[in-house]
Parts: C-alpha cells; structure tokens; sequence
C-alpha cells in the first residue's frame, strides 16, 4: 500500500508449488538459464544456481599481489596471500560462488578475493591427477598446487591438505581441476585423525605392557644371578689333585 516495509512480495495460485514454479529464472546473453528460485513441493523454495560452493570475501595480505581464481591461498590472521609456508589455513579462490558473504563495499571489492569454504571448488594442480587423490600446495608459493594419494600422504602433511579431487587429468602441465573442500572432506580427515590416535594409543599400551614384561624379566635374571653366586661350586683345586701317568 505504499506505506509497508514489503518491497516485493510473489504468489502462485499453486497451493503446494513445486519445480514447475519457477518464481524467478535467471538467463545469459545467449538464453541459457543459470540460475532459479522455485517451489520445493514442500511448502517452500529452493534456490539453484550453476555455482559450485559457498565462499567468504576476505581481504588480501599484500595489495599489489595477484590473486587468481582457482590459486591455492594462505590466511594469515583472515588475510589471504599465495604465500602458503606458514599460513594458518590453506583454502582456494572461487571460481564460481553460489553465495558469497562478508561482502566488501563496491569500493574496496578489488582489495579482497572470494574464497571457498564449502563445496566444490576449481584448484589448480601441477601433474598428473587422479579421482581421489588429496590436494595440497605445490609450495612453490605461486597458487598451484599438488596431488598426493591418501595411502602416500604422510601424518605431518595432513594439515595441508585442501581437498580431495574428483575428477582426474593426465595433463602434467598446469590445469584446473573440481575438488571437493570444506566440511565434508575435513570430517573424513578428522575421522582418519582419530583412527590414528587411537593406533597410537593401542601401540603406547603395548609397549607399556612390553615394557613391564621386560622389567620382570630384569627381575628374574638378577635373582637367578643372585641363586647362583650364592650356590656355585667354591672348591679350590690343589697341586696333588693332578697325577702324572706315564
């Protein structure tokens, strides 16, 4: 009416509107839909969009440094640089958002870089790749990064880890490939983490049963010692006991 804090409000006469409903749809130059809010068909709506995670905008360490998308990124106290070595965390620059937060003023967007948090997300990797493979910096500081197998990657290599690859290349060159990062892939990591812990704790136990073992057998061996000094034969031989025969 004019005098509301409604400033756009849409209704459909379906009572239950599903995907047939689009409420709104989103199209290209070309009029290739990228884009849509629908029903759910279940009293409520979905947005769709061809972006593949959910990234954060978050300020570069060094103004003058060009960050790309798909460059692996070390956050320094919530700044991010392609500088990796010791960084705080290791994430990536979106490539395609499907929501992005902490969204800067229009004036001050060239000094941060969207960067994925959750999803799926386009990395560049040096070499070969394959499905499943872990993604970690190349460390070469330049946004590349890595592929390691998981039965190769070592214990002090697991808080480098960035993703994991779903989609694999014979290219040995430089290439983006989807990688899955985010909750999901950490949830696994913390999962074989604590595998590991406790592989830790059942070794610390066997050795500590070892250990014991080892002490009561020091035990048993000093009083054999003990029984023995103690009941040796003591006879002093004597010149006579030794006969010559001819």
């Amino acid at each position: 009416n004019g005098f509301g804090p409604d400033v756009l409000a849409l209704k459909t006469g379906a009572i239950n509107p599903g995907g047939a409903t689009n409420m709104i749809s989103f199209f290209d130059g070309n009029n290739t839909a990228i884009g849509r809010i629908e029903g759910n068909g279940n009293n409520g709506v979905f947005y769709g969009t061809s972006g593949g995670d959910y990234a954060e905008s978050l300020p570069r360490l060094n103004l003058s440094e060009r960050i790309e998308k798909g460059d692996i990124v070390g956050v320094f106290d919530g700044k991010v640089s392609k500088k990796t070595t010791g960084a705080q965390y290791l994430m990536v620059v979106s490539s395609r958002p499907a929501v992005v937060g902490n969204l800067p003023p229009e004036d001050q967007e060239e000094d941060y870089v969207n960067v994925a948090f959750l999803g799926q997300a386009l990395v560049k990797v040096r070499g070969k790749v394959r499905v499943g493979d872990l993604i970690l910096p190349s460390g070469y500081n330049d946004g590349t990064g890595i592929a390691i197998t998981p039965r190769d990657l070592k214990i002090e290599q697991y808080p480098q880890v960035i993703g994991q690859a779903w989609e694999s290349s014979n290219d040995t060159g430089i290439k983006k490939i989807n990688v899955l990062v985010g909750l999901p892939f950490y949830s696994r990591i913390a999962s074989e983490i604590s595998s590991l812990k406790q592989e830790n704790q059942s070794i610390k136990q066997e050795l500590q049963i070892l250990k014991k073992q080892v002490s009561q057998l020091q035990s048993l061996l000093k009083t054999f010692d003990t029984l023995y000094s103690l009941n040796k034969p003591n006879r002093k031989i004597k010149g006579g006991d030794f006969k010559n025969e001819m």
